[in-house]
């Protein structure tokens, strides 16, 4: 041995402790000893250092070796514990044995001491490797049945020879149950007749991993990602399988995914609303000719305005598209939710029948949001009434809470998509038949509802998520058929005072003015229609449906016109383009943009760019006139 060994003694005569060491030596073991001779010091050096082996006097004045035995094995040691003595007798030898001594040597033959230590230094570092390799095997198998995901040991047959206790936990079975049971019996994707060839083909693949759904106990199902693979243990052949319940991650990506459909639903909504907005304008518009041409015709001025009604209708509609949109830019101020929850609450019980009760509860240190009053109050609106059809056949009760909540920096399922902060939290639940599973993720489509005909449009919740998303904050719904329905709304929470909204001035009657107005948009049926009614209204017109010819006319008589108005979605030039393009070469002309729908123009934009005035379409009379009259007697406005 090339290391030298530490060994304790214990021994009462020093040169029989020397021969020892000696005849160690001769033997090849190095050591440095250290000798005691009384039962305190063999305890203490037991205590204070540590050894390689021992070596023990069995006879002793006042102490003998199977006294220092009992010591030495209370401390659990794992070193060898060699008597030597003199005169050992064979049944004493063999008793210290059986007492846990490592081997016994005659001082008279103490040629066997180096082979005996060498011997039993060998023999306990194979006793230490493999209690080593049995405690990391009890360790295995301890991490293995105490791990988060199932597993399963599956044999050909398809039966279980061994389960976790995580799979027992998430089907709900007893290992003793499960382990009747064969995989076919729990994962729902794998058939009794179809186990042979899934055996077969995982023989072949060697791993394989997938998701799945496994079966609980009550029946219920789950879904899983399973990991395989094949192994052989003991010329014998298993399947490993690791089982995850993934039911939250499925829940996220379904709300990630509504999300995204959202969004590309709300697109498309945009598209749509800027042609029909351009169709309503002509309807609307030549409608209003109609009625300014018949003005002797009572019937017809009846009709005319029965079409007008109809436009109002449909424009309120795209409005409700692009708010669902978000492409609605609606003017938004500090805004108390707790007085309009008050309200509606108010509007709510004056209309819901006897059989239902409406109570609510406000415990906010702050109700205040910025956003748009008659906004929020269409949602909680549009819950309501929701909530009351959901109970019309049985009755029940309607709860309303607003209470605050902050959202920290870890992010759970409910607040995922939202940013860290103060929010206001509104939750309306309703003790209603409840909305069936399949529909849940088509609730916030537009258009779509499972009420009869003429009972919904299916817009009213497309409204509400497209107005809360639009005010920078998340909408949730819980609800199972029969227990009813908790939807929970999230708004950013606003520190500050209260600023009311002036009231809207009466309309006006409707102003005529005079002057030259260039009118631009590529239809030829709207240029038309704005060439008469600006005309109605006293002005005069020219009318261009092309960006490039518009700036011609212009540019050959810039002194010539009062103002301009130009549609955005125009073909090689664009309004806002256009209208930079006019100022180049007048400074001061008024300038009106006006569009059914874009993605790079709204009213702030065109403010920062200079615009005038801003006009959605459909753009009827009444709004072309004050729009007129306001920047033409104002024009430093």
């Amino acid at each position: 041995m090339s290391r030298v060994m530490k060994v304790l003694i214990l021994e009462d005569n020093p040169n029989d402790a020397d021969l020892m060491v000696l005849a160690l030596e001769e033997g090849g073991v190095i050591c440095q000893s250290t000798r005691v001779e009384t039962a305190r010091s063999f305890q203490a050096s037991l205590e204070n250092e540590a050894y390689d082996f021992l070596l023990v006097d069995y006879n002793m004045p006042s102490f003998d070796g199977l006294l220092a035995l009992k010591m030495f094995l209370t401390r659990n040691l794992m070193v060898p514990f060699i008597l030597v003595s003199g005169t050992v007798g064979e049944e004493i030898a063999i008793e210290s044995l059986k007492a846990g001594a490592t081997d016994y040597v005659l001082k008279s033959q103490l040629r066997r001491l180096a082979p005996a230590v060498t011997r039993a230094l060998s023999e306990m570092k194979e006793v230490q490797r493999r209690e080593q390799a049995e405690d990391a095997l009890r360790f295995t198998g301890f991490a293995i049945d105490h791990a988060g995901d199932a597993l399963f040991w599956v044999e050909a047959s398809g039966e279980l020879s061994y389960v976790n206790r995580a799979a027992c936990s998430s089907l709900g079975y007893t290992r003793e149950e499960l382990l009747s049971f064969k995989m076919f019996n729990i994962n729902k994707d794998c058939q009794n007749g179809e186990w042979s060839a899934w055996w077969l083909d995982m023989k072949t693949r060697g791993a394989r991993s997938y998701e799945s759904r496994h079966e609980r106990k009550d029946g219920t199902t789950f879904p899983v990602e399973v990991v395989m693979n094949f192994l052989e243990f003991k010329s014998k052949d298993y399947l490993c399988v690791f089982a995850r319940d993934i039911s939250e991650r499925k829940r996220l990506e379904q709300q990630i995914f509504q999300i995204q459909k959202m969004e590309a639903i709300g697109t498309l909504a945009g598209g749509i609303a800027h042609d029909f907005n351009n169709i309503l304008t002509a309807m609307m518009g030549y409608t209003e000719l109609i009625k300014y041409h018949a003005s002797d015709e009572a019937k017809l001025q009846d009709h005319a305005s029965q079409v007008i009604t109809a436009g109002e209708r449909a424009k309120a509609l795209i409005r409700q598209i692009l708010m669902f949109s978000r492409q609605d830019d609606s003017d938004r101020q500090p805004t108390a939710l707790d007085r309009i929850t008050i309200e509606v609450v108010g509007l709510l019980r004056a209309t819901l029948p006897t059989n239902m009760e409406i109570d609510y509860v406000l415990s906010t240190t702050s109700s205040m949001v910025m956003g748009n009053q008659a906004q929020l109050h269409q949602v909680l609106m549009n819950l309501g009434t929701n909530a009351e059809f959901a109970m019309r056949d049985t009755g029940g009760t309607l709860r309303i809470v607003l209470d605050d909540v902050v959202v920290g920096a870890e992010k759970n399922i409910d607040t995922f998509d939202l940013s860290p902060g103060s929010y206001l939290r509104l939750t309306c639940s309703d003790t209603g038949h409840g909305i069936a599973q399949e529909n849940m993720a088509r609730i916030f489509e537009p258009f779509y509802t499972t009420k009869g005909v003429g009972q919904g449009t299916g817009m009213g919740l497309a409204v509400v998520h497209g107005i809360i998303t639009n005010h920078g904050g998340s909408i949730r719904v819980e609800s199972r058929i029969g227990m009813g329905s908790t939807f929970t709304l999230y708004l950013p929470r606003l520190d500050g005072p209260l600023l009311t909204q002036s009231d809207h001035m009466p309309t006006a009657p409707l102003p005529h003015g005079q002057g030259c107005i260039l009118f631009i948009d590529d239809e030829e049926a709207l240029a038309h229609m704005g060439r008469e009614i600006l005309e109605h209204l006293g002005y005069e017109t020219v009318t261009r449906t092309s960006s490039v010819e518009a700036l011609e006319a212009f540019r050959s008589a810039p002194a010539r016109f009062d103002a301009v108005i130009t549609d955005q979605s125009m073909p090689n030039m664009t309004g806002d383009k256009l209208a930079m393009e006019l100022r180049q070469i007048r400074p001061d002309i008024p300038i009106i943009l006006c569009t059914g729908f874009s993605y790079t123009m709204n009213a702030e934009k065109a403010k920062r760019i200079g615009i005038t005035t801003f006009l959605m379409k459909p753009v009827l009379s009444h709004d072309i006139a004050v729009a007129l009259k306001d920047i033409l007697e104002n024009p430093k406005a």
